[in-house]
């Protein structure tokens, strides 16, 4: 596919033609769903439709088969002959009765039956009961059969005769009025510019043919054979030629009283009109909108496009870094508010870059401040490292010599502002300030935590930042350790030469919260071969991807591994170990660390 790079076509092909495709497809597809509900609604009316006018020639039917069926049952039951002169005096005077024919006679009065002359006679019995396709039904003592209508002389009009035979050397045929059983087809023919017939199960038509025949056409052929594959498998349905719309279309219901079913032929453009004359206005208009869509959005996408693409010029110099003046805005739309939002970006931006330049400026103080090498102190080998997650942070870490001659005791401060960022840069410093001013006057590591909290906690009572500070002081000659803490982690301290770890423990609060705490001092021996490690919560809080922590354990396990290192070798080893199981997990805390290690 060829690369699109004006907009003004990436607006023609990407939203203007589809939107059109889009509309004719929503179109199509509502015609198919109108078509689909009007074939629906077609099909169970034509069936209700049908149901009724079969259901008035199955009455037709159905009276004079209970008649008759009574006429049957009335054999060898007491009172016959009356029985028998009732029945045919009623067939006589039943509407659309055009004959009553009585063959034979009994002489004699039957036996008495057990069935009474009540039952099934009056109600909907066996005639009543027959499906369509029985040409035939059985009395209690004889047969019934519906014959197919024919021409008779007598009333000069076709008739359908009901012919009953009992057991007994008598018989009764009863001629119906075929017009008075069809007078409904002619009006259901006139629904739609329908064709209605009456069939057999043969599919020959029993109704004259000025009333209706099977279509004539090739197409009506087909759906003669499929209405009547049809009708071989359920008694009631439609049936649809080919084409599409369906050029015809069938629905047929069989009788209940007689093996015929009616049958009703529609065109389908006739069935289908209203839908089919909306497809065509709706493909006219949705045309002509089309048109007139593609005209007006050209029309008003042309300042919006000019004016993008100023701003788009405007963004590749910034991206280049030049800012160039405001941009005019010219529309009041969603284009007019793309170029104020990119005058207030600009603006912004310059303000962010100051403020970029400042915090690298920041950054590159604050770790001025740091020590940048370890100190040399006889039997002592040292190192350590601050790592921030922001461009300034609240970590902080210091070696400063004390005593005669500024060399002969070492002060060793791990510091951990609460937070990181900028505030914690600047009480970092505070704090840097007071520990190195107090570590130059007498006293232990407890007194120097003392006095520093007492001047940061009148900083930082409003603020409710803190900071925990771990606090050693070396003697290098003595071979002793002194140290007191102020809310931070204990140091540890690895023997070498045993494999045992020591945690420097002391309690106190961190520096900031209590202003008149008295902190207490600790001391101890360091023996040969000693690793003490110094760091903030930083390093065993690290989380991998999976949100599990580095831990304290892991961070033993590489110093008992790279006991036999220099510091910084071993420093350089839990740096490594923590970011290789960080991953790809962002940094969310600082760093810092101070590793000493006494000679063997």
């Amino acid at each position: 596919m060829p690369y699109i790079k004006s907009l003004n076509q990436r607006l023609l092909f990407f939203v203007l033609i589809p939107l059109a495709i889009l509309l004719v497809v929503m179109g199509m597809v509502g015609f198919i769903y109108a078509r689909d509900a009007l074939r629906k609604q077609w099909t169970e009316t034509v069936i209700l439709r049908l149901r009724q006018t079969a259901h008035n020639v199955d009455m037709g039917l159905e009276r004079p088969k209970q008649l008759l069926e009574l006429y049957n049952d009335s054999i060898g039951t007491p009172g016959e002959a009356d029985i028998r002169r009732v029945v045919l005096a009623r067939l006589k005077e039943l509407e659309g009765v055009a004959a009553v024919r009585q063959e034979g006679s009994v002489d004699s009065e039957p036996e008495p039956a057990t069935m009474p002359i009540t039952g099934r006679g009056m109600g909907r019995g066996a005639g009543m009961g027959r499906r369509a396709g029985q040409t035939s039904g059985m009395g209690r003592y004889g047969m019934m059969r519906v014959n197919p209508p024919r021409y008779s002389e007598e009333i000069k009009g076709r008739v359908v005769t009901l012919e009953s035979q009992t057991d007994a050397p008598e018989r009764i045929e009863v001629d119906i009025r075929f017009d008075y059983l069809i007078k409904d087809l002619a009006a259901l023919g006139r629904w739609q510019d329908s064709t209605v017939v009456l069939v057999d199960q043969n599919g020959d038509v029993l109704n004259p043919k000025d009333l209706g025949d099977w279509p004539a056409s090739e197409d009506g052929r087909d759906l003669k054979k499929s209405t009547l594959e049809a009708m071989a498998r359920e008694p009631s349905g439609t049936v649809f030629g080919q084409g599409k719309p369906p050029r015809l279309m069938c629905g047929y219901y069989r009788l209940v009283q007689a093996p015929w079913t009616l049958v009703i032929f529609a065109p389908g453009r006739e069935v289908l009109s209203g839908i089919l004359t909306f497809r065509m206005y709706f493909l006219g208009a949705a045309a002509g909108f089309t048109l007139l869509i593609l005209f007006l959005v050209r029309l008003v996408t042309g300042r919006s496009i000019d004016a993008i693409k100023t701003v788009s010029g405007a963004a590749r110099q910034l991206a280049r870094g030049r800012f160039g003046p405001p941009i005019p805005v010219r529309s009041d739309d969603e284009v007019g508010e793309l170029t104020r939002s990119f005058n207030a970006m600009v603006g912004q931006l310059k303000d962010r870059l100051r403020i970029k330049k400042s915090l690298d400026l920041a950054m590159e103080v604050q770790l001025s401040l740091l020590p940048q090498s370890p100190p040399t102190i006889p039997g002592i080998d040292a190192a350590g490292r601050s790592i921030y997650c922001d461009e300034t942070g609240g970590d902080y870490f210091d070696y400063i010599s004390r005593g005669p001659g500024g060399a002969r005791k070492w002060v060793l401060i791990v510091g951990d502002v609460s937070d990181h960022g900028l505030p914690s840069a600047l009480l970092m410093t505070t704090a840097r300030a007071f520990l190195r001013q107090r570590v130059q006057r007498p006293g232990g590591p407890a007194d120097i935590l003392t006095d520093v909290n007492r001047l940061l906690a009148e900083d930082t009572s409003e603020s409710g930042l803190f900071m925990t500070v771990f606090c050693l002081e070396i003697d290098p000659d003595e071979k002793t350790a002194a140290w007191s803490t102020a809310g931070h982690d204990p140091a540890m301290v690895y023997d070498g030469q045993s494999g045992s770890f020591e945690d420097l423990d002391a309690n106190g609060p961190a520096l900031g919260i209590v202003d008149n705490h008295q902190y207490q001092g600790y001391s101890r021996t360091l023996g040969p071969g000693r690793v003490v490690l110094i760091g903030t919560d930083g390093i065993w809080e690290t989380r991998n991807p999976d949100g599990e922590q580095f831990g304290k354990d892991r961070l033993r396990s590489v110093i008992a591994k790279h006991h036999h290192h220099s510091a910084e070798k071993i420093l350089e080893a839990v740096v490594d170990a923590v970011n290789r199981f960080r991953g790809d997990a962002a940094i969310t805390d600082d760093l810092t660390l101070i590793v000493m290690k006494t000679s063997t």
